[in-house]
């Protein structure tokens, strides 16, 4: 489908292998590539975001370089879980949101280095609205977010969900597989 912009060769070949399914599938996909770099080294790649949009929802999906490296780039490390809440909130702000509505914004992790976001709005009734194009940032947070939950309640998670309630504010949970 596209040209490989850096991906290990196994998870290149799992994206593509995903892609033909869908095609085969009768699903509409369009894919899109960013560089995650160093601001202040921009040969230095610390990761690569894909963008999928697959039919109508966008699932982005991001392969990290080194695990945690963004964090200082951006601001996260060493931060509390209520730290990186608060950073949350601030940074992801949702537009569309209905005056009772949630937007949702979940991460599956695939593995230490790679991650999978999704994000949706929905109404007070539950009923799904629409999908949100979300980045590497979502991912960086909500990873970060997982992790600190990791360790202060010892369990091993697969991913992380956060709720953005209009009017009453955020809250997460962890999710298992």
């Amino acid at each position: 489908m596209a040209e490989n912009p850096g991906i290990e060769q196994k998870e290149w070949a799992e994206l593509n292998k995903k892609w033909d399914v869908l095609q085969k599938s009768g699903h509409t996909l369009s894919v899109s590539f960013q560089l995650v770099t160093d601001p202040n080294d921009k040969k230095r790649v610390m990761a690569i975001e894909v963008q999928q949009k697959i039919d109508d929802e966008w699932v982005t999906q991001v392969f990290q370089k080194i695990a945690g490296e963004a964090y200082g780039i951006l601001g996260i490390q060493d931060m509390s879980v209520d730290g990186l809440l608060r950073a949350y909130n601030k940074y992801a702000q949702i537009e569309g949101i209905p005056k009772e509505g949630t937007a949702v914004v979940s991460m599956r992790r695939i593995n230490n280095t790679t991650g999978e976001v999704r994000g949706y709005i929905k109404s007070a009734e539950n009923s799904k609205i629409t999908s949100l194009k979300r980045n590497y940032q979502d991912y960086y947070i909500l990873n970060a977010i997982q992790e600190q939950l990791g360790v202060l309640t010892g369990e091993v998670s697969t991913g992380i969900t956060v709720m953005k309630k209009r009017p009453s504010g955020i809250s997460c949970h962890l999710t298992y597989e």
